[in-house]
């Protein structure tokens, strides 16, 4: 699910992060911006990637960093979620189970 139009404006979506303590994590870029999902609530949201953390990357996780003024890699959290994705890859070659 994408936010609608209001929800949508680039200012007012970083807006949101700040106001809401939202975790995000990063599906991809298009042009000037990220596309995250919001962990909590399975919404997708643009963010402009000049509010983006330098060297960000698909499927790191964002959270706000102690001061809650802008957004920063949790790499834990990162880390943990690509070795669970690569034992769940690896489980899968190993069975020759399609994916699904």
């Amino acid at each position: 699910m994408v936010l609608d139009q209001q929800e949508q404006d680039d200012s007012d979506a970083f807006g949101a992060v700040l106001r809401n303590n939202w975790v995000l994590i990063v599906d991809r870029f298009e042009g000037d911006y990220a596309l995250c999902e919001v962990s909590s609530c399975d919404k997708i949201i643009k963010i402009p990637k000049n509010n983006l953390p330098v060297g960000v990357a698909e499927s790191d996780v964002l959270k706000l960093d102690p001061l809650g003024r802008k957004l920063v890699i949790d790499v834990a959290i990162t880390a943990q979620r690509r070795k669970e994705s690569l034992a769940k890859l690896e489980g899968l070659l190993k069975s020759g189970s399609p994916t699904s």
